[in-house]
């Protein structure tokens, strides 16, 4: 038996929208400049994720 859970609800009709690809960030150091913009997560260390 269900006794509940997550509802949602939704428009008839979502207005158009095309997301912003997200970027590919790769391990060489033309991709490492892009993603030392990154925050780095409150749950981890700073040397966990280095600038």
């Amino acid at each position: 038996m269900v006794a509940g859970g997550p509802c949602f609800v939704f428009p008839e009709r979502l207005a158009a929208h095309t997301p912003a690809p997200p970027p590919l960030l790769v391990s060489n150091a033309e991709g490492r400049r892009p993603a030392q913009r990154l925050n780095r997560p409150d749950n981890w260390q700073p040397g966990e994720w280095p600038s």
